[in-house]
């Protein structure tokens, strides 16, 4: 399997369905899944379930084995290794032998589960080829060609594989070869808008009907990974085709959980979708409170409600009028800068990467910003998330980034904890005391970003 990069894995982030209890102490039996590391990107492993919830933590030492035994229900899980994941299928039946090595193969199957587990890689590799930021350049004809030709080959490959598979593994992907042909359906307006700055762009009469047959409230469908992704999609249609002029000054958040109550009668449904707007749009929304509380009123039954709560406790840390958590990264020369040095100026924030294309296409209004701001009492710090130092560098000269330059190292750093910075690009605004005026300030190619600037000199 090749080794995906954030930049592909920024387009799929799977949160997926499938409510069910874990027990995995070790017993008398032979383990349905061994992994045995060769080389690992990081020091410890996380595997989880496709809704997320951990089922352990391991060593991932050269040398180390992980083993998972029988006491466990069919499904999909997921092993995490720093910036790297792989998705596995897994049954209590299954004998399964996994070589992981991050600098060759990635993941290499062997045993009873190996033709399920291929699948899957060979499968999500067609995925990728398919689904690059340019491909939301294509006009909408190209496109639409495209898209039915990823379906052609996701449904060819499923049926070329599936005699050798000895699970129900073929029944979940025949759905979800169908919610990923309307997921791509159904994201291609806003983002062709955005890959070619025209706001305006609109699919024509003949576009495909995205949700046509679409079963939004079928709790059978549960145990297929992109599911619950297809009917969030399907809530923020609704919601945007009933939204009044007067709801724009309405918080998104707390209309779309309004508009779940409304739409969706299956209680584990409802509570997954409500969960995913607690671990994912709280630090988002302005109604921080009240949305926190319809989601407790939904799922706080929910196995996922305490992590919510633990978010909801975190954001209110970082609130506006709140001191800012403290950073000390390197800077281009090697020296370490910390958020205390720029006390007494104006201190706007961006977390990129050099990997990451929406960072990359607000650098150009960035540096509109900054030239509007010169001579002010302002400091522009860029703070990338790259591993890798030479291609930060070689981002700084190829897109003359100005400002004060800092790297990270990766994504995992106590101040990306405390702003809860789940993705990017992230703009945080800083006052002259250290205290946060915006832990989600405007972009730079916002029109009233430069308004809101200057109204704190």
């Amino acid at each position: 399997m090749k080794q995906f990069q954030k930049n592909i894995r920024f387009l799929f982030i799977f949160l997926i369905a499938f409510t069910s209890n874990h027990s995995w102490s070790q017993v008398d039996k032979a383990p349905i899944l061994t992994i045995n590391i060769v080389k690992a990107a990081k020091d410890s492993i996380i595997i989880k379930d496709f809704e997320a919830n951990i089922i352990g933590k391991y060593d991932s030492k050269s040398g180390s084995q992980i083993k998972l035994y029988q006491d466990t229900k069919e499904g999909y899980y997921r092993l995490i290794n720093g910036d790297y994941w792989y998705d596995f299928y897994l049954t209590p039946d299954f004998k399964l032998e996994v070589s992981y090595d991050i600098e060759n193969e990635g993941v290499i199957f062997k045993g009873i589960g190996s033709p399920e587990n291929e699948y899957l890689q060979d499968k999500l590799d067609l995925v990728v080829e398919y689904s690059g930021w340019e491909n939301w350049k294509l006009d909408e004809a190209a496109y639409l060609s495209q898209v039915d030709k990823l379906n052609f080959l996701l449904t060819n490959l499923l049926n070329q594989r599936r005699p050798e598979f000895t699970s129900n593994l073929a029944r979940t992907e025949k759905f979800f070869i169908v919610f990923k042909r309307i997921e791509r359906l159904c994201d291609y307006e806003g983002l062709h808008r955005y890959m070619t700055s025209d706001p305006e762009f609109k699919v024509s009469d003949k576009f495909p009907d995205i949700f046509e047959y679409f079963s939004y409230d079928n709790p059978k469908l549960l145990d297929v990974p992109n599911y619950i992704p297809v009917v969030e999609k399907y809530i923020q249609s609704e919601l945007k085709t009933s939204r009044k002029a007067s709801d724009s000054l309405k918080d998104y958040s707390q209309q779309k959980i309004q508009r779940i109550e409304k739409l969706i009668k299956n209680k584990a449904i409802k509570e997954i979708l409500a969960i995913n707007i607690g671990l994912n749009e709280l630090n988002r929304t302005k109604a921080l409170d009240s949305v926190f509380l319809s989601i407790q009123k939904i799922a706080s039954k929910h196995s996922r409600f305490p992590e919510v709560e633990k978010k909801y406790s975190q954001i209110q840390k970082v609130a506006p009028g709140k001191v800012a958590p403290q950073f000390t990264f390197k800077d281009e020369s090697g020296a370490l800068v910390s958020l205390s040095d720029f006390k007494g100026k104006l201190v706007y924030i961006d977390i990129w990467a050099s990997w990451c294309t929406p960072c990359i296409k607000e650098l150009p209004h960035l540096a509109e910003v900054k030239k509007s701001m010169e001579g002010k009492n302002i400091v522009f710090v860029n703070i990338s998330q790259d591993n890798s130092d030479e291609n930060w560098r070689a981002a700084i000269q190829k897109y003359k980034i100005d400002g004060i330059n800092l790297i990270s190292g990766s994504g995992q750093d106590p101040f990306f904890d405390a702003f809860d910075v789940q993705g990017i690009p992230r703009y945080i605004l800083i006052d002259q005391e250290g205290m946060i005026i915006a832990p989600q300030a405007m972009r730079p190619s916002h029109d009233g970003l430069l308004e809101e600037l200057k109204s704190h000199l």
